[in-house]
């Protein structure tokens, strides 16, 4: 698995129904959705994602047409990755998109913090 062999923390789904669930109990700063993935429809994983409380960034692996797997919004969409994939340039996307997703959370936090002072 590309996420071991780079160091990336990950949680591995054997079916959308096992993402979703996972969705469901964890957060995440990035969900990699593989179209192929068994007992799922991915407008189902990606609508789940977009209203998340904190929405993780998607990278959808496809051997489709880039876009034509979605029948929904794709604003939950990142990037899209069509297959076969170099795991090395996978793996450091997938790492700067988490990277981006902690910072943008940070800074978020950082404006809720100065929103809650009291006014002098």
């Amino acid at each position: 698995m590309i996420t071991e062999r780079y160091g990336i923390d990950a949680d591995d789904a054997a079916s959308g129904i096992e993402c979703l669930d996972l969705l469901r109990r964890n957060r995440y700063d990035v969900l990699v959705i593989d179209v192929s993935m068994q007992s799922a429809n991915t407008a189902d994983l990606l609508d789940y994602a977009r209203r998340a409380p904190d929405a993780p960034a998607v990278i959808v692996l496809t051997r489709m047409n880039r876009w034509s797997f979605l029948d929904t919004d794709i604003a939950a969409v990142h990037c899209v990755v069509g297959k076969p994939f170099e795991p090395d340039v996978t793996a450091a996307m997938i790492a700067s998109v988490a990277a981006t997703v902690r910072e943008r959370r940070r800074r978020s936090s950082l404006v809720m913090r100065r929103e809650d002072r009291p006014s002098a």
